[in-house]
C-alpha cells in the first residue's frame, strides 16, 4: 500500500465513509427489518487502509444479513486514549469497542498472552489461537470484568529493519533499538532490557529517518514510510498489532442468539480477510523498488534463541501455563460458545508405507499424502477452510460429487513406482457436518498422540479420503496442489497448495523458506494468483491450463483468474463478475506445445521470416496461439473463452508493469512451458497492446530470502558452433579479462568436472550458471570433435546446488513436453535450483550466443559495482543490451519473448560486505 496515500487519509474520513455506506445498506435492510438494532462500536485503531476497508464490509454484512445497524466512532471522540473504550463500554457509553491487546490485557492478566514477544510462529499461529479453543476461553474470562468478549480484530505484526539482518538476540548487540512512540504495541523495552541495549523513541513525524547502526521495530507498513530505506528486513512475528472486540453485556444480550451467532461468523471471516490482506502487504515487501530490502526469515532454531533469552520461569509461572499452552498450539477448533461451529476445512496428512502418521517425506521411500474435507480442521498446520464455491455448493445440495486433480509442483516428488497421479473422485455430504460433544475429545486424542489422523477423519471427515502414493527424489521443501473439480470437471470449486519438508534419512530438515513457513496448506481461487517463491509482488492475471487424460484423447481444460476482480467479489458482496473464467479448449494444449508440426514449426517458420526481413515475423505465431488457448470446444466454451481473452487484454492494458502467472500441467500432473510471453510479440493483428511479464513456478527448491549468489561459472567455448558471427563473438569473449568470482569453462572435460564432483559435492553458497551449448535429447555439448566426455548427459549433473542458484540455459529446445528434451531441466531442478532461463523451442544460435554474452556481460559488471540488482532484473537489463545489439529490430527483440524464467526472479548477487 503506498505509504504517502495512507498518510493523507484521516481515520474521521474514512469512517465518515465507511458510515455512509453503512446508511445505504442499513436503508436497504431497514425496507425488510425496521427494528434493526443499532449497534455503537467504538474503533481503537488510527488510519489504515485495511482496517478501514474491513470495518466496511462488517458493517455492511451486518446490515444486510439484518443483524445491525454498527455506527463506528473513533476512540478520540470519547476520550484521550484507548483504555477509555474499555470504561465506556462497561458503563454502557458503547455497545462495543475494538480494543488494543495491551489495554485489554491491563485489566485481565490471560491476554497478556498477546503481549508476550515472540511467542507465535506467524499469522496463521496466531489465527489457530485467536479463532480456537484456548482464544474463546480467554474471551470468556472478560465476564468476571463486566464485559463479554466477542471475537478477535488482527493487525500486522511487528518487524525489525536496519543495515543488518536481526535473526539471533546477539545480533541486535552494540545496537539502539528505536520504536515508533505513537505505536499502541512494541516489545522494544523488553528486549532491550534482556539484550542490554539502549532504545530511542522515534516521533510521529512522516518519514521519521533512522539513525546510523539503529534498529528499527515498526509493522511493514510503517517500514516502508521511514526517509532511510533499510538494507535489511527481518520478519521477526515477533509481536501482533491487534485489537480485542469487547461488549457491554447488557447491549450483547438484547441481541437474540441467532443474531449474536452471525455476528461472532462475520467476525471470524473478517480475521480470515484482513488477516491476507496484512500478509499481502508484508509479501510485497521484497518486490518494491524504493524498498529494495533483502528479507530475512526466522529459522525455528533462532526463534527458539529469543524464546528462551525473552522468558523467565516465574513469568512463565505467572500465566498459569497459558503462555505454553498458546505456543504448541496443536489443534485448530474454531468455537463460539459451548460447541464448535462446523467449519468446512481441507485437512491432509502424511502416512508411511505402514500407514502410520509421519511428519515428513523421506529421500528414496514411499509415502501417501491423503486429503479429506472435513467439518473441522485438524491441526495448526496442514489444515485450511474451504473457498466459498465448495460451501455454496454443499448449501445447494445434500451431497455432491467432486475430482480432485493432484499437480505436482517441482521435481522433488514422482508418483510411486507402478502409480499415476490420477485425479480422485471425492463423494461429499453434509450428513456429517454438525459437530457433537465428541469433537474436542477426538482432536486432543489427535493432538496427544492417542488417536491417528485416519481416526479422527472417520469421525469428522464429510466423504471419502482421496490418496496418492508419492516417492520423494530429493530432500529440500516439495509442494503438491490439488484442483478441485465439480464432478463435469468444468468449474473449478477450490485450488489448495501444501508444502511438506522432505529430509534424508536420520537428518533434519532443512526449512522452507518464503512467503509461507514450511507444512503449510492454503487454499482458495487466490491461490491459483501465487507466484514463484520469492516473487512476492501480486499477480495481475494467472492462466493455469489443466490437462485429464480421457479414455480417447487428452482433454484441456484453462482457467483464467483476473486478481482485481476477483478482490472486489471478495470485498464487496453480490458482484457477479468474480474474475475466474473457466473453459474447455479444442483440442490438447501439451500437444500443440510439443508436437514438432504444431507450435514449433510455426516458431521455425518465424526465424526464417525474420531472416527475410519481414516485419511481423510472428504474426501467425500470436494468432495460432491465441486462437489455440482461447478457443472454446463447445459452444459455452467459446463464449467463456472470448469474454476472458477480453479480460486478459483488459488487464494488460491498465496495468502499468502487467504480472501473469502461467501453468500448463499435462494429465500425469508434470509442467509443461509454454512461453506466453509470445502474445505480445509484434504482429498485423496485435493481441495484447504492450508486453507483459510471465512468471512460471519452479518450486522444487525454495532459497532462503537473506541468501545471495557468490560464484558464477560460464560454460561457453570460442569452437560451440561453426557460424562465422557467433564464433567471433566467442572468440572475442574468451580475449576478455575474467573478473574475480566468475569462472569460464571452455571444454568439456572442465564442464564436467565441475557438474559431476566427487560424491556429487558442491558450495555452501548459492551459484550462478551460464550455459552455451547445443543440446539434443537431454546431452549438452559444445561440439562434434571434444570428448572427455563427448557429451555431457543429464545424468552427470550429480553436483549439490544450494537453494537459491540461477541458471541461464541458452541452448537448443532445453525444456519441452518430451522426457529427452526437459531432462536438464529437470535434473538441474532436482540439483538444487531455485531459478532457470529456458526456452521450449530450438535456440536462434545467433540469439542465443548473444543473450549469453549479453547476460554474462551485466553480471560481470554487477560484480564489479554492486547495485543488489535481481537476476531477473539483470536478465531484463540483458535483453536490452541485445535488442541495442540489433538496432532495436522490433522483430529480432519479439525473438526474445520464446525464453521464459522459470522461479524465482528475485535472486540477488553477494554484496562485497557479506564476504
Amino acid at each position: 500500500m503506498n505509504g504517502n496515500l495512507r498518510s493523507h487519509i484521516s481515520l474521521d474520513s474514512l469512517l465518515r465513509l465507511v458510515a455512509m455506506l453503512a446508511i445505504m445498506f442499513v436503508t436497504q435492510a431497514q425496507a425488510t427489518s425496521p427494528a434493526l438494532p443499532k449497534l455503537r462500536l467504538g474503533i481503537g485503531f488510527d488510519s489504515d487502509p485495511i482496517h478501514a476497508q474491513s470495518l466496511d464490509k462488517v458493517v455492511s454484512i451486518a446490515a444486510l444479513e439484518n443483524i445491525a445497524m454498527v455506527q463506528p466512532i473513533p476512540w478520540r471522540n470519547v476520550g484521550q486514549s484507548t483504555p477509555v473504550l474499555i470504561e465506556a463500554t462497561r458503563r454502557g457509553e458503547l455497545d462495543m469497542a475494538i480494543v488494543p491487546f495491551a489495554a485489554v490485557a491491563d485489566i485481565e492478566p490471560t491476554f497478556g498472552v498477546f503481549t508476550t514477544p515472540f511467542l507465535f510462529d506467524d499469522l496463521k499461529h496466531l489465527e489457530r489461537v485467536q479463532l480456537g479453543f484456548l482464544g474463546t476461553q480467554i474471551l470468556g474470562n472478560l465476564e468476571t470484568r463486566q464485559l463479554t468478549g466477542v471475537g478477535w480484530w488482527p493487525g500486522p505484526f511487528l518487524a525489525f529493519a536496519g543495515d543488518r539482518p536481526v535473526l539471533a538476540p546477539d545480533d541486535l548487540q552494540h545496537s539502539v533499538l528505536a520504536y515508533l512512540s505513537q505505536a499502541n504495541i512494541s516489545a522494544a523495552k523488553e528486549i532491550a532490557r534482556s539484550i542490554g541495549i539502549t532504545t530511542r523513541a522515534v516521533g510521529a513525524e512522516k518519514n521519521p529517518v533512522l539513525g546510523k547502526g539503529e534498529i528499527l521495530e515498526a509493522t511493514p507498513a510503517q517500514i516502508n514510510d521511514i526517509a532511510t530505506k533499510p538494507r535489511f528486513v527481518t520478519l521477526t512475528y515477533h509481536l501482533n498489532n491487534g485489537y480485542v472486540i469487547i461488549a457491554n453485556p447488557a447491549a450483547w444480550q438484547r441481541l437474540s442468539s441467532q443474531k449474536r451467532d452471525s455476528f461472532v461468523r462475520i467476525l471470524e471471516n473478517n480475521w480470515v480477510y484482513t488477516a491476507k490482506r496484512f500478509q499481502q502487504q508484508q509479501d510485497a515487501m521484497s518486490s518494491d523498488s524504493r524498498q529494495a530490502a533483502t528479507i530475512s526469515v526466522l529459522a525455528r532454531k533462532d526463534l527458539e534463541l529469543w524464546q528462551k533469552r525473552m522468558t523467565t520461569p516465574e513469568e512463565e509461572a505467572a500465566m498459569n501455563g497459558i503462555r505454553a499452552k498458546a505456543r504448541n498450539y496443536p489443534i485448530f477448533v474454531l468455537t463460539s460458545g459451548t460447541l464448535p461451529p462446523a467449519r468446512i476445512s481441507w485437512n491432509t496428512w502424511l502416512e508411511d508405507s505402514q500407514g502410520k502418521d509421519t511428519k515428513r517425506l523421506t529421500v528414496g521411500k514411499v509415502a501417501q499424502i491423503n486429503l479429506d474435507l472435513a467439518r473441522l480442521p485438524y491441526r495448526r498446520i496442514w489444515s485450511t477452510s474451504a473457498d466459498k464455491p465448495i460451501t455454496r455448493a454443499l448449501g445447494t445440495s445434500e451431497s455432491i460429487k467432486l475430482l480432485v486433480q493432484p499437480i505436482l509442483l517441482g521435481t522433488l516428488l514422482t508418483p510411486a513406482p507402478g502409480q499415476h497421479m490420477q485425479p480422485f473422485p471425492m463423494t461429499i455430504s453434509l450428513k456429517n457436518a454438525t459437530t457433537t460433544e465428541k469433537d474436542v475429545a477426538t482432536l486432543e486424542a489427535l493432538a496427544s498422540g492417542k488417536s491417528t489422523t485416519r481416526a479422527v477423519s472417520a469421525e469428522l471427515a464429510l466423504g471419502n479420503i482421496a490418496r496418492w502414493p508419492v516417492l520423494a527424489k530429493g530432500a529440500g521443501c516439495a509442494e503438491i496442489a490439488f484442483a478441485v473439480w465439480d464432478e463435469a470437471r468444468l468449474t473449478p470449486l477450490d485450488h489448495i497448495v501444501v508444502s511438506f519438508s522432505v529430509a534424508k534419512d536420520n537428518v533434519e530438515p532443512e526449512k522452507c523458506y518464503g512467503k509461507y513457513n514450511s507444512q503449510d496448506m492454503r487454499a482458495g481461487l487466490d491461490t491459483l494468483l501465487t507466484g514463484p517463491q520469492g516473487d512476492a509482488a501480486p499477480a495481475d492475471l494467472a492462466l493455469h491450463v489443466f490437462e485429464f487424460d480421457e479414455a480417447t484423447f487428452p482433454r484441456s481444460v484453462a482457467v483464467l483468474v483476473d486478481a482485481g476482480r476477483l478482490r472486489e467479489a471478495a470485498t464487496k458482496p453480490g458482484t457477479g463478475n468474480t474474475g475466474v473464467y473457466t473453459w474447455e479448449l479444442n483440442s490438447a494444449l501439451s500437444e500443440y506445445v510439443s508436437r514438432p508440426e504444431q507450435l514449433p514449426k510455426l516458431i521455425d517458420m518465424a526465424h526464417k521470416r525474420l531472416q527475410d526481413n519481414n516485419p511481423h515475423p510472428y504474426s501467425d505465431v500470436v494468432m495460432e496461439m491465441s486462437g489455440v488457448l482461447f478457443g472454446g470446444k463447445s459452444g459455452t466454451d467459446i463464449e467463456t473463452a472470448t469474454k476472458a481473452a477480453q479480460a486478459f487484454k483488459d488487464v494488460i492494458a491498465r496495468s502499468p508493469a502487467p504480472k501473469v502467472i502461467m501453468r500448463l500441467i499435462d494429465e500425469n500432473a508434470s509442467p509443461i512451458y509454454l512461453p506466453l510471453g509470445l502474445l505480445a510479440a509484434q504482429a498485423q493483428t496485435p493481441f495484447v497492446s504492450k508486453r507483459f511479464a510471465v512468471y512460471q513456478t519452479l518450486p522444487g527448491f525454495q532459497s532462503e530470502p537473506s541468501a545471495c549468489i557468490r560464484d558464477w561459472h560460464v560454460g561457453r567455448s570460442p569452437t560451440v558452433t561453426t557460424i562465422a558471427k557467433p564464433a567471433n563473438m566467442l572468440k572475442v569473449a574468451q580475449s576478455q579479462p575474467i573478473p574475480p568470482r566468475m569462472y569460464v569453462m571452455s571444454t568439456h572435460q572442465a564442464l564436467y568436472e565441475y557438474l559431476n564432483p566427487p560424491s556429487g559435492a558442491g558450495a555452501k553458497q548459492p551459484e550462478g550458471l551460464i550455459m552455451l551449448a547445443h543440446h539434443d535429447q537431454g546431452n549438452l555439448s559444445f561440439n562434434d570433435t571434444e570428448s572427455n566426455p563427448a557429451r555431457i548427459r543429464s545424468e552427470y549433473i550429480k553436483r549439490q546446488f544450494r537453494a537459491g542458484s540461477f541458471a541461464l540455459l541458452a541452448a537448443c529446445s532445453t525444456s519441452g513436453a518430451g522426457a529427452g528434451t526437459s531432462a536438464i531441466v529437470e535434473r538441474l531442478t532436482q540439483q538444487g535450483f531455485s531459478s532457470i532461463v529456458i526456452s521450449p523451442f530450438a535456440v536462434d544460435i545467433e540469439f542465443g550466443t548473444q543473450l549469453a554474452l549479453a547476460f554474462e556481460k551485466q553480471v560481470s559488471a554487477e560484480l564489479a559495482h554492486p547495485s543488489g540488482a535481481s537476476t531477473g532484473q539483470l536478465y531484463e537489463q540483458a535483453i536490452k543490451e541485445i535488442n541495442k545489439a540489433y538496432n532495436n529490430n522490433p522483430a529480432v527483440r519479439d525473438m526474445a519473448l520464446e525464453f521464459e524464467l522459470v522461479g524465482n526472479p528475485n535472486l540477488r548477487m553477494c554484496a562485497p560486505r557479506q564476504e
